[in-house]
């Protein structure tokens, strides 16, 4: 509930007071202390809802660097962080491997819980996992009917950076076909915004 009205001021004080100082209070608040609170919401749709409505107030770039500072910056760092992370990373790797065609529906919905509060650990093992698995794509797919709209702008942020991974070769060995991390990125990318 504290969070829920911390937001709820910030769209509210960035609503009434459109000055640079104002705005760059509110995206410090949320780099520093807002986003990275959504990680110990649980499976909460509401402050997710409430979190993207603020986030909305900033320029994409802007956006982008939080979600950045958030999952592979100094604020993933922190030992509370961390823990948060590591319970995700555990509940994402349990539901991915229970997940098949047959069971599409009710693996979406216990993907999307953890989507709720920690979308950039999320992603980031689902994205491993899918480099690796290419048959799990369209399950994926068919589970991102129930990611919210801060799931899918943090989707497309995993995506991007996933794409442009420093030190990973775009060509196999031979120089003649792609990799297949990066076939499998980009069918999922086409699957995704289809």
């Amino acid at each position: 509930e504290l969070l829920t009205m911390l937001i709820r001021i910030g769209r509210r004080s960035l609503g009434s007071d459109p000055s640079e100082k104002n705005r760059s209070r509110w995206i410090d608040l949320s780099k520093r202390l807002l986003f990275p609170a959504l990680s110990f919401t649980k499976d909460n749709p509401n402050v997710d809802t409430e979190m993207h409505r603020l986030l909305r107030e900033f320029p994409l770039e802007t956006r982008y660097n939080i979600y950045a500072e958030c999952y592979t910056g100094p604020t993933s760092r922190l030992p509370a962080m961390k823990a948060a992370f590591d319970q995700a990373k555990a509940e994402t790797k349990a539901v991915l491997k229970r997940i098949n065609k047959k069971n599409t529906k009710q693996m979406a919905r216990a993907l999307a819980k953890p989507v709720c509060a920690n979308p950039g650990i999320v992603f980031q093992v689902a994205l491993n996992q899918l480099e690796s698995y290419q048959n799990l794509i369209d399950c994926f797919v068919e589970c991102g009917k129930y990611f919210s709209d801060l799931g899918y702008e943090v989707l497309v942020w995993s995506l991007l950076t996933a794409l442009g991974g420093a030190g990973r070769d775009r060509m196999q060995a031979d120089g003649m076909l792609t990799s297949p991390w990066l076939k499998a990125l980009s069918v999922l990318a086409g699957r995704i915004f289809q």
